[in-house]
């Protein structure tokens, strides 16, 4: 292997090929924001764990290249570059507007049939614990005036983004994007 970007580690001043390999494909950019961290997470604890100083050392060569990316991302993020992938980062703005200009009843009317409305909530059957009518009495309330849900008998809710996440199972970004899609 020849590695003449990276000819020694910047943590100790030694050459170490796998470290070197791994910055050099920068094979950490086409994983999802979200594994990054949880790998980060989970290298830290194993780094903590281990008593053996060349495991240690390796993991905290391959803590090193997730920082690094990590980092890298949020840097890109803040003015507003490509993400993985070559996607560009959905702006906050772009967020506020999809989720203030959508109803959440309506939105989650289109997929559950609604029990009754009374001022600005809607009440909804939730179809997580309400399976072959179950449920006597709606549990899924949707607070139109502040663009929310919530589930009594799940403890869980949201926003207009969170349902669709919840719902159908979506990544953030597809859920901004449908949502966009929804509203046009």
């Amino acid at each position: 292997m020849i590695a003449t970007a990276f000819p020694v580690c910047p943590l100790c001043n030694s050459k170490h090929d796998e470290v070197i390999a791994l910055m050099m494909k920068a094979e950490y950019r086409r994983i999802p924001d979200g594994d990054i961290a949880a790998e980060r997470s989970y290298v830290q604890r194993e780094a903590a764990e281990t008593n053996d100083p060349e495991i240690q050392a390796s993991l905290k060569h391959r803590l090193a290249v997730l920082t690094a990316e990590e980092t890298r991302r949020r840097v890109l993020a803040t003015k507003g570059g490509p993400m993985y992938r070559g996607q560009v980062s959905i702006s906050k703005e772009r967020i506020d507007a999809a989720k203030t200009a959508v109803d959440i009843g309506d939105l989650i009317g289109c997929d559950l049939d609604m029990a009754w409305q009374h001022g600005d909530r809607t009440l909804f059957y939730c179809p997580a614990h309400s399976s072959h009518g179950a449920e006597r009495h709606p549990s899924l309330v949707a607070y139109e005036s502040e663009g929310r849900w919530w589930c009594f008998g799940c403890n869980s809710g949201g926003d207009a983004i969170d349902w669709l996440i919840a719902r159908h199972g979506l990544s953030f970004r597809q859920a901004v994007e449908r949502l966009e899609r929804w509203l046009s």
